[in-house]
């Protein structure tokens, strides 16, 4: 009888495989209207009014930018929608300050004056909520306990240890908190702190060991939406080093990612089978979105994709399907139906989940993705039921905690079942999953996006609260609640929400600017010093002392953008964490010292200069060498742009740039040779309308760097022709001048290119000495008009430096060769006659 049980369980999987593949095969084949065609609501299906989206995809599943504007909303839409989720986070980050509470150091789910114990879920979730954006907390959040009025993130932190501490892991209550807790306790306690509390390595293992089976097939023993907490709980711990490499769990903690990551692609693809098939009963919106979340998510992780085995790339035509379906089924007011519920099993009499089978090893060829059905070990038999929900404001919270004064009606644990997911939360998943990936898959729904913020603005609750400051308390509550007041895990799961919704919104504006104006987006890896590093370096002369240029921007541009964007994240997280949460500590070599310079710079951040100096002195270079060194966009803006309309279209024109270009944040904008936008007024020959422009020019430059969002960089040859209002002290907060690389910039280039070739130790630094004697010995140049190496500008020195090489290499390289290459380029030098003469003249011009 057993051999015919485990036979037919093994036919059954089977089955079920041949199901998924072929519910894939259709999702994935045939012509791409075949989805939105047939993605019709049924009769009875109870969900309204969700407008279809059909996006025309190419072979890889993305669709160009160029195309995907004309399906946007208008630019002035779009911005403006991003001013009102900006508008709307700013209240966001108010109402959730008023839920915490001073006297147990944590949010409390609503500010009860009767409350004797912390909120686990809501102080977790609030935690979170301000890690998403630390800079919208500079006011009222901190790190430290300084006694004033600001939260203390430290407290909260110790709060939540100690709750750890005398967690039930294995309890139906924790089962929901364990997820919570590892993920924020793993983004604000340094790793050596954790790897020592046993405590918070047992819920690393309860998390571990409530892995999908695939032998369960859809009963497994968490909801989707647990499902995927829990592995992001996991990826947190392990991009915070919790589990090294060398421990035998960190491959135990992948094969659960992974794990994850296959059931959710089954259930992905089961979902759009149902729904085609007409199958309402067993189609589930909740299931199909974090089954969509988490499939992303895992896909498109870097440590998953670095440590882990080897998963399918992630399918975009399959993701674009169903961001169809989920869009198709949102009702007008923005919200999903119920769902599936986040604890899907009531435990005790009323039924329980599968038992998990024994342990399979993670390097089993059983737990291969590729071939992800092991032999089943058969469940015991139980009767599963779904549960008829309540209306709980925490699903974990106990009853003690229950004040009817606050409008907010608590269970016991045992009822943890029955509350459903908060539709904002769905969308922010969503949106955090495709928003810094594929943010051009969501443009296509950005009318579905703006019906959640709509509901959002419209369901702001207050109800009165003596144990506020104010008096008063602000902020949402989940759809699925009976009515009352607002909960602070629903105000913390909005706010997470709006700010994955501002940072999608950024995104889209800046890629249709960047598209428009040829920029380029910044790094995916971020801030990268390398180029900066490479950059040869120019003599300045600044208030009669001699110094670098890269002498300058260091210490006053970008160790001060640096300081302004680490310093958010330095207030709220302590020292240790830092490298693990910001990625420009990561982009550096010594965190701990580069937060400390940084604290203790004096200089302000600076948001605009201008860069002048002879031709070929590599002005861009240095641009995009700084957009590099903070990982900004960069993007170039030309007198061509401005005439793209026509000279008498120019006032307008400008405006449509400049209306473009102060949306933009993170980015390097270059202004390259606008001189004819910015002359001297005060000239005779100037028409009025010349004059006009400059007027507007300065208006609108000016206006840009009120914004403070971006550096510009205006570059140009002829300083002296611009406008004394453009150069006057307050306009610009620097003006530098570029030279030729200076003497010791030149020697590095020359060893570089000698440490390429294949001579020996002893020959290269013969011929280096030589070359450098020779620059050193003719850098100045004389009464009589010899030497001047110094005008040679970075293209003719490397004319000079690699002929240099080249003759070492052959054994030909003396002093009179040098002599000779140099006397040629002399006569063909960019910087000779009157521009020589401008040039010695504009060396001191330079201001800070």
């Amino acid at each position: 009888m057993d051999s015919l049980c485990v036979s037919l369980c093994r036919a059954f999987l089977l089955f079920v495989c041949l199901f998924t593949t072929a519910a894939e095969s259709f999702v994935l084949s045939g012509p791409t209207e075949r989805l939105s065609q047939r993605m019709r609501l049924p009769s009875g299906a109870g969900a309204g009014g969700g407008r279809q989206k059909t996006t025309a995809l190419q072979g890889n599943g993305k669709k160009p930018f160029e195309e995907l504007r004309g399906e946007l909303e208008t630019f002035e839409k779009l911005r403006k929608l991003d001013e009102r989720v900006e508008r709307l986070s700013e209240r966001g980050t108010v109402f959730l300050s008023s839920f915490w509470c001073e006297t147990l150091s944590s949010f409390m789910i609503a500010p009860l004056k009767s409350a004797t114990k912390p909120s686990v879920t809501s102080t977790c979730l609030s935690v979170q909520a301000i890690l998403e954006n630390p800079s919208m907390w500079g006011t009222s959040v901190q790190w430290e306990d300084t006694g004033g009025e600001k939260i203390s993130l430290r407290k909260a932190t110790d709060t939540m240890r100690k709750v750890a501490k005398d967690a039930d892991w294995s309890s139906a209550v924790y089962r929901f908190r364990t997820p919570y807790l590892v993920s924020t306790l793993s983004r604000m306690v340094p790793e050596g702190e954790l790897m020592k509390d046993s405590k918070f390595q047992e819920a690393i293992d309860t998390l571990i060991e409530q892995r999908p089976h695939l032998s369960f097939h859809r009963k497994q023993t968490l909801s989707t939406y647990q499902r995927h907490k829990n592995a992001m709980a996991l990826l947190a711990a392990l991009e915070s080093g919790l589990v090294v490499q060398t421990d035998p769990r960190h491959a135990e903690l992948l094969f659960g990612v992974e794990r994850v990551f296959t059931v959710s692609f089954d259930e992905l693809c089961r979902q759009i089978a149902f729904w085609h098939a007409g199958d309402n009963q067993n189609f589930d919106v909740v299931m199909l979105a974090y089954s969509l979340a988490s499939y992303v998510q895992i896909a498109s992780h870097p440590i998953v994709k670095e440590q882990g085995r080897s998963l399918p790339p992630m399918n975009l035509k399959l993701v674009s399907r169903a961001l169809d379906l989920l869009f198709s089924v949102q009702k007008e007011d923005g919200t999903w139906e119920k769902g599936e519920p986040i604890d899907r099993y009531v435990a005790g009499s009323q039924g329980a989940p599968p038992t998990a089978p024994p342990k399979i090893p993670h390097d089993s060829s059983a737990a291969s993705i590729s071939n992800p059905v092991p032999v089943p070990v058969r469940p015991p038999p139980v009767e599963v039921r779904r549960v008829v929900p309540s209306s709980p404001a925490d699903p974990t919270a106990p009853a003690e905690e229950d004040d009817p004064t606050a409008g907010v009606r608590m269970r016991s644990s045992k009822e943890i079942g029955n509350s459903y997911v908060f539709f904002v939360d769905l969308l922010g998943e969503i949106v955090k999953a495709l928003g810094e990936k594929e943010p051009e898959l969501l443009a296509p729904y950005l009318e579905n996006i703006e019906r959640c913020v709509e509901w959002l603005e419209d369901n702001v609750l207050q109800e009165k609260s003596p144990s506020t400051k104010m008096g008063l308390v602000q902020g949402w509550r989940s759809n699925h609640l009976l009515d009352g007041g607002p909960v602070a895990w629903c105000t913390a799961q909005a706010v997470s929400s709006l700010f994955s919704v501002r940072r999608l919104l950024k995104s889209l504006l800046t890629s249709c600017i960047l598209d428009e104006f040829g920029g380029a987006h910044a790094a995916s890896e971020g801030a990268n010093s390398g180029a900066w590093t490479q950059l040869l370096d120019a003599e300045l002369s600044l208030q009669g002392s001699q110094t670098s240029l890269k002498g300058v921007l260091q210490p006053r541009l970008l160790t001060p953008m640096m300081r302004k964007m680490l310093s958010a994240s330095a207030s709220l997280l302590p020292r240790e964490k830092l490298k693990d949460y910001d990625p420009i500590c990561a982009a550096l070599q010594s965190p701990e010292l580069a937060a400390s310079q940084f604290a203790s710079s004096n200089h302000p951040p600076v948001y605009s200069l201008i860069l002048f100096g002879p031709p070929g002195t590599a002005k861009t270079t240095i641009c995009t060498s700084i957009a590099k060194y903070l990982g900004w966009h960069f993007v170039t803006i030309d007198t061509a742009q401005f005439l793209a309309d026509g000279l008498g279209n120019v006032a307008n024109r400008m405006r449509y740039i400049f209306d473009r270009l102060k949306c933009l944040e993170k980015t390097i904008i270059l202004f390259d040779e606008i001189e004819e936008f910015c002359q001297d007024r005060e000239n005779e020959r100037l028409g009025m309308e010349s004059r006009m422009l400059t007027t507007a020019m300065l208006t609108q430059l000016n206006d840009l760097r009120r914004k403070q969002k971006a550096i510009f960089i205006v570059a140009t040859n002829r300083l002296r022709t611009f406008d004394a209002a453009v150069t006057r002290p307050g306009r610009f907060d620097m003006i530098l001048f570029v030279g030729t690389p200076n003497l010791s910039a030149r020697v590095s280039r020359l060893k570089g290119l000698l440490s390429n070739t294949g001579m020996s130790e002893e020959k290269k630094s013969e011929a280096c000495a030589l070359v450098s004697g020779f620059m050193e010995a003719n850098w100045k140049e004389t009464a009589e008009g010899k030497g001047g190496l110094r005008f040679l500008n970075f293209a003719e020195s490397d004319v000079l430096l690699k002929g240099a090489v080249s003759e070492a290499v052959d054994g030909r390289l003396t002093e009179a060769s040098l002599q000779t290459s140099f006397e040629a380029l002399r006569e063909t030098a960019t910087i000779q006659g009157a521009v020589k003469e401008e040039y010695v003249s504009s060396e001191r011009m330079s201001r800070v």
